[in-house]
């Protein structure tokens, strides 16, 4: 996290600094460019953060090995009374 928190500082101070100067050059309604900028990253930030999925690690569970992918040294899975709900959930949706 601080990695991320550094990286953020050494692009985002000297960005910040320099659209504030071009604010000033530009006057009146630009003075709020850097504020235009940031509100625009943020944004973005969001919309990225939006459309991230993630699934936990099954522990203690049965788990399927048709569902099962090895990242690292975790095991990623569905467990098994999992998909025997998405069964339940689908017949009882289709009547």
């Amino acid at each position: 996290m601080g990695f991320f928190e550094t990286i953020g500082s050494l692009v985002g101070v000297p960005l910040m600094a320099g659209t504030w100067a071009l604010g000033i050059k530009i006057g009146g309604f630009g003075l709020g460019f850097p504020f235009f900028t940031c509100a625009g990253l943020y944004f973005a930030a969001t919309v990225v953060t939006w459309f991230m999925r993630f699934e936990s690690p099954v522990i203690g569970e049965e788990i399927d090995t048709v569902h099962t992918v090895k990242k690292g040294s975790m095991i990623w899975a569905r467990s098994l009374s999992h998909d025997a709900q998405d069964e339940q959930h689908a017949s009882s949706s289709s009547r």
